[in-house]
Formats: structure tokens, C-alpha cells, sequence
């Protein structure tokens, strides 16, 4: 309350009061929002989103009730005019009907509900587990890196099929054997190396990291329009950035390791 009275006291009369006080005032106020109106907010927002997984359960029993109500959604999104593709999940058709005509909420929470079914939440845990990974958004992130990571590992499962057979050099030295792991016989790892002159390659050190390894192969990854896999050697092509980032981070902690 005393910072309260100093900051009204400056705004009507303009005397110095120092930025640490300024900011003090304001992060009482923030704390203050998170803990009561927000978090109130937030609160009314999960229990909503529970309740929108409660009439999912509802819809997808297999009796006349969830047959009734799958009917009536398909009704009412006509009506409404929601156009949805075939394979729309039932929760996101809800997501939009609840929260039309926001698209971004709709969209947003829609996604987060259909990871938390997938996740195996009931109506009476996603609550908590929304709650549990941050917010809304931090389900998506899950997914989205959840997802992406299994996507990456096909990718490199695919090349490696494809490169196994294909040899263009065999290294060997008394360093390498050092830096390998002798047990580790067939499993896949990446040189750092620069080139020299005349073909030649300085190896400085060997990366065994399953998620750069797989970012390595993935990279090398290309689907064209018929589906088959091509290979590119003039450069290394990364098909999204969190393959970027994963390689940067798993690189730099396989390197102070």
C-alpha cells in the first residue's frame, strides 16, 4: 500500500521517485493480478475445457445417447456453417463450436484438448494436466516436440536405408578407437571433421548423441512429389527448424559431456 500511495502522490504532483520504486509498485500489482484475478481467470478457463472433454466422453459412448449427440453436432455445425475436413477430431469440432467466432482460441484450444485425450486425460484430470504443463500452450509445445522428434527419427530411419549399402571411405585410427565405444559395433555416429586438401579429412571428434545423429541423417532427407526419398550431397538440407535447434542443443551437451 505505501508504494501504492507513492506512486498516486507522483502522478499528481511530479516529484522524483526512483524507477526501483516504480517497478516495485508495478510488480505488486502483477503479483497481485496473477494471484487473484488471472488465476481466477485461468482457473474458469480449465474447468470450461474439462467440461468441453466431458461432453466428448459423452458423445463417444456407444449408446443411443452419443449417437444422438454426434448427430445433433453434425447439425449444429451445419447450421452454424463450420466446414471441417473428414479426419477433424469430434473435441476440436466441440473447441470451435464453444468458443466461434474466436478462430485462435478455437483453433489453440482445440489442439490442446485433442494432445490431452491422445495423452489419455479424462474430463476429470484435464484440469490439472493442463495446469500441470504450463497452460494451454505448453500442452502444444509437448505435442509439437513430441511429434517433431518422432517425425525426425523416421526421417533418419529412412535415409540410413537408403545410404547403408553406400560407402565412400573407411576411417580408422588408435585416436578413434579411444573415442569409440567398442560394444557400440553397427550403431550409427557423426564425425566432426574439416577438410583439407586432396580429399583428405581432419577428424576431430566423434558425436554419439542419438538425437544429433538422427538430425545429421534426417537432414538429408527429401520427399518429392511421388513419395520416393532422394538424397542431396552437395549440402546438407534441414527440413524444419526444430531439427535446427535439437541438433544445436544435443551438439553443445554431447560436447560438454
Amino acid at each position: 500500500m505505501e508504494h501504492e500511495k507513492k506512486l498516486a502522490s507522483s502522478a499528481q504532483s511530479q516529484p522524483s521517485m526512483a524507477a526501483r520504486d516504480y517497478i516495485e509498485v508495478l510488480i505488486d500489482e502483477r503479483v497481485r493480478w496473477e494471484e487473484g484475478s488471472f488465476k481466477s481467470a485461468m482457473d474458469e478457463l480449465y474447468d470450461l475445457l474439462a467440461k468441453c472433454v466431458r461432453l466428448y466422453e459423452i458423445m463417444t459412448r456407444d449408446d443411443a445417447e452419443g449417437e444422438r449427440l454426434r448427430g445433433e453436432l453434425d447439425s449444429y455445425a451445419k447450421e452454424m456453417g463450420y466446414k471441417y475436413k473428414g479426419e477433424t477430431h469430434t473435441i476440436v469440432k466441440i473447441a470451435r463450436a464453444v468458443f466461434h467466432p474466436d478462430k485462435n482460441r478455437y483453433s489453440t484450444y482445440g489442439r490442446a484438448l485433442k494432445a490431452a485425450i491422445e495423452a489419455g486425460k479424462t474430463s476429470m484430470e484435464v484440469a490439472n494436466y493442463i495446469r500441470s504443463q504450463g497452460g494451454v500452450d505448453g500442452v502444444i509445445k509437448k505435442t509439437t516436440a513430441s511429434s517433431a522428434m518422432g517425425t525426425l527419427q523416421q526421417r533418419a530411419e529412412q535415409v540410413w536405408a537408403s545410404l547403408k549399402e553406400k560407402a565412400l571411405a573407411s576411417v580408422k585410427s588408435d585416436a578413434l578407437t579411444k573415442a569409440s565405444d567398442q560394444a557400440a559395433i553397427g550403431k550409427r555416429v557423426v564425425l566432426l571433421a574439416t577438410q583439407g586438401a586432396n580429399g583428405e579429412y581432419t577428424v576431430h571428434e566423434v558425436v554419439k548423441a542419438t538425437n544429433v545423429v538422427n538430425t545429421v541423417y534426417a537432414s538429408f532427407f527429401k520427399d518429392d512429389v511421388h513419395g520416393a526419398v532422394k538424397i542431396t550431397e552437395e549440402k546438407v538440407i534441414v527440413g524444419r527448424e526444430v531439427d535446427r535447434d535439437a541438433a544445436r542443443a544435443a551438439l553443445i551437451a554431447a560436447m560438454s559431456a
